[in-house]
């Protein structure tokens, strides 16, 4: 069953890979040129919209009504959770993996790319940041995970990072698993991850704290980590 799920997550990567662009349409041809004024660096040429327009084509071909087409560069919009569901809800995507300095403007403007980007760096190109949006998007869909809870456990899911996680065995050079986990008590290890998830959030990434609206009980756990670390001087 579960090899059934990872195959049928492969299929859908596989497809979503086949579609990046910009490719030569014919091998021969090349795919780079000098852009204007910038002789130093190479961009794709307004040809490679041919390929885009076939990464389209391959789409409508295989029953999406409309794929949706997406630029990787570091001038888009920060690819966060929110928006990896948003697209994980599509029939089906293009992803435009410029080189260099990317592709032609003309490119982005014919056909209204939308640009997404997984941090503030720059790659050599955008092929490895595709294959993060796939990654990223392939766990959110149905089958692809062995546990169907697993994805919405994540970090970020809920506007938090995660809880810390442990496994077998329950002692492991001297450090041990904490108690509540092993209690059996559902309530109890609720209320201990979810005060672990926002202590570890205030710790590592308060800007997340900061456009959060927490429950009157977020507030109470929050407090409560504070005065453990406080008395614990960690």
């Amino acid at each position: 069953m579960r090899a059934g799920r990872c195959a049928a997550a492969l299929i859908v990567a596989a497809a979503l890979l086949l579609s990046l662009a910009p490719r030569a349409v014919s091998a021969p041809e090349p795919v780079c040129s000098t852009p204007e004024g910038f002789a130093a660096f190479e961009a794709p040429l307004p040809k490679t919209a041919k390929a885009l327009a076939a990464g389209v084509e391959r789409q409508k071909s295989a029953g999406v009504a409309a794929p949706r087409a997406v630029y990787l560069s570091p001038q888009g919009r920060l690819l966060d959770h929110a928006r990896v569901a948003e697209l994980a809800r599509e029939g089906g995507l293009v992803l435009v993996a410029g080189r260099y300095e990317g592709v032609d403007e003309r490119l982005l403007r014919r056909h209204e790319l939308e640009e997404f980007s997984i941090g503030d760096y720059v790659l050599s190109g955008g092929e490895l940041a595709a294959m993060v949006l796939i990654d990223c998007v392939v766990r959110q869909l149905p089958g692809a995970l062995g546990d169907a809870g697993s994805a919405e456990q994540d970090s970020f899911v809920d506007g938090l990072l995660d809880c810390p996680h442990y496994t077998r065995p329950e002692t492991f050079d001297g450090l041990t698993v904490p108690e509540v986990l092993l209690s059996g008590d559902h309530a109890e290890i609720r209320r201990w991850r979810l005060k672990q998830a926002l202590g570890r959030t205030w710790q590592r990434r308060p800007d997340l704290l900061a456009t959060r609206d927490l429950s009157a009980e977020e507030r109470g756990l929050l407090e409560e980590f504070r005065k453990e670390m406080d008395s614990t001087g960690a």
